[in-house]
């Protein structure tokens, strides 16, 4: 019975080494090339609280066909409330990035985009009627279609329908996702904290189904409150809908926010600690499912961001964040022996269930690695190959420490590769973009990143790199 036993046992460690073996050679090795560095444009601080990449987890650059398109946003001289901004629109051209549309209306919030069809560009936008002098005032959410063949004509303008009465403002927190094969869209919308309004437009140029996401409570802090999510990434695809949020609320521990303001004084103290996920097979038919918490950093006053969502041919759904281990203005007097770590992490769910969470990169405090990372995006090639560009602080072998920009792949047994660095003069930060299908764009061998860099200040840039097997 022993001897069955080991044999089994042997059996089975081969059969999964086998597996891992052909997951790792199934990908040929990749070589990066990068064909372009170029400015889009440079933006003025607006006191908005909200700059041109803020809503990042939507997209503010797609990709149609052989055209590229990104938004971004203007000041308007003479307005001191939040919606002191104008809506911009940007296409790559033979002569570089030309400004193509600026709306009339004044907003708060950047515009994300995305791409419905071969024929049309769509631009969220939420005009303000709030006069020059007025903090804030009543907002009329509209969509913006573009002809991406001819981008100069004057847009149609869609009205979003709802199933309620909405008293929309400046802030919106809204999420944008597209399934552009099947020509339809998902637009959420967050007024208050308890919930989100989400509204859908289908092929057939209906607005066809309208709800109400609530958001989970936090029932176990001193007060419990609403979860907000906020900076949502959104997937739709075959009117499936997947919601990955960061939680985005006030500091819940007095004793924490009192050490806080003693550092800082200031009383604007909101924390990034825990994120959720729900979905719901077809928007049109089933409810969303219940929440599930992904990563729950209180206990160590931690910080966690929803990064990007991408679904296998399978059906499998990836869910990309970082997360840091501590605040490091709390650690020596609350947490002395936490490590402070950061971790570029992948969740993969098979039918609404965590099946597997791995580190696609991790550095810090106690862990040998070269590298630690603090933000990340999905890139999907047309062969269906899925890496992570994502940028990490490097220790170089001569021990010194320098921003990179790199890639790794995720095979389909959850494993990873190697980093490979970017060819970049400027480095990529935080809070940039890719040509994602979430938001309509086809999967490319060439990576396309939009955003801030490190070293340009306002300037927003943009950067092509081709991936070769």
């Amino acid at each position: 019975m022993l001897r069955f036993v080991v044999l089994i046992t042997i059996i089975g460690l081969a059969v999964s080494a086998n597996a891992y073996a052909q997951g790792r050679a199934s990908a040929k090795p990749v070589s990066l090339k990068t064909e372009s560095e170029e400015s889009v444009f440079t933006y003025q601080y607006a006191a908005t609280g909200a700059g041109p990449t803020w809503c990042f987890g939507s997209a503010a650059m797609v990709r149609v066909g052989d055209r590229l398109f990104a938004s971004g946003q203007v000041p308007v001289p003479g307005v001191t409330g939040i919606n002191c901004v104008r809506p911009t629109l940007y296409e790559k051209t033979d002569k570089g990035w030309q400004l193509i549309y600026t709306d009339p209306g004044n907003t708060r919030e950047p515009s994300p985009i995305v791409v419905l069809s071969k024929d049309k560009l769509l631009m969220s936008n939420n005009p303000n009627d709030a006069g020059p002098t007025d903090y804030d005032g009543a907002a009329h959410p509209e969509i913006l279609a573009f002809d991406p063949k001819n981008p100069t004509t004057p847009p149609q303008k869609l009205t979003p329908v709802w199933d309620t009465e909405i008293g929309f403002h400046g802030h919106s927190y809204r999420c944008f996702a597209s399934d552009s094969k099947n020509k339809e869209f998902f637009l959420s919308w967050n007024i208050a904290y308890d919930r989100t309004y989400w509204t859908f437009y289908d092929r057939k140029g209906k607005w066809a189904k309208q709800g109400e996401l609530m958001f989970p409570m936090g029932t176990e802090y001193p007060t419990p409150e609403p979860l907000r999510l906020c900076y949502s990434p959104v997937l739709l695809k075959d009117r499936a809908v997947h919601f990955f949020g960061t939680v985005d609320i006030e500091e819940p521990i007095q004793e924490w926010r009192d050490a806080k303001f003693e550092l800082s004084k200031s009383k604007w103290d909101y924390v990034f600690r825990r994120l959720f996920y729900c979905y719901t097979p077809d928007v049109i038919k089933k409810p969303f499912s219940k929440w599930i918490e992904l990563t729950n950093l209180d206990k160590t006053a931690g910080n966690a961001y929803a990064m990007d969502i991408h679904r296998a041919s399978n059906g499998d759904i990836y869910l990309l964040w970082q997360e840091t281990s501590t605040d490091y203005r709390l650690r020596e007097k609350f947490f002395p022996g936490v490590k402070m770590t950061n971790a570029l992490k992948c969740a993969v769910l098979r039918k609404g269930t965590i099946i597997s969470t791995i580190d696609i990169s991790k550095g810090g405090e106690g862990i040998i690695s070269d590298e630690s990372p603090t933000w990340g995006r999905f890139h999907i090639t047309p062969k269906g190959r899925l890496f992570a560009v994502y940028t990490a602080s490097v220790i170089t072998p001569d021990g010194k420490s320098s921003t990179r920009n790199r890639i790794k792949e995720i095979f389909s047994n959850l494993t990873v590769s190697k980093p490979i660095d970017l060819d970049l003069k400027h480095i990529f930060g935080s809070t940039y973009f890719t040509t994602s299908p979430r938001s309509g764009s086809t999967p490319s061998d060439y990576i396309e990143l939009f955003g801030n860099c490190l070293d340009t200040g306002n300037e927003l840039r943009y950067a092509k790199i081709h991936l070769q097997e």
